[in-house]
């Protein structure tokens, strides 16, 4: 839950912050900052895993050879 506000869960994060935020505090705190609910950063960000994974065993198999 938020510190600040203390019944509000934290579903977003600020990409300007660099912090878990939640609804209230993008109203009050960070009206023009960059946010996204962390579900969608977190989708994303195992997307992005999978490819640097991918990347790494094509990387491995050239230096074997």
């Amino acid at each position: 839950y938020c510190p600040h506000h203390r019944v509000e869960k934290l579903t977003l994060f600020c990409d300007t912050c660099d912090e878990l935020i939640c609804r209230d505090c993008v109203i009050k705190a960070h009206q023009t900052h960059k946010y996204d609910f962390t579900s969608n950063i977190i989708d994303r960000e195992k997307e992005l895993i999978k490819y640097k994974i991918e990347e790494v065993k094509s990387k491995q198999v050239d230096l074997s050879q």
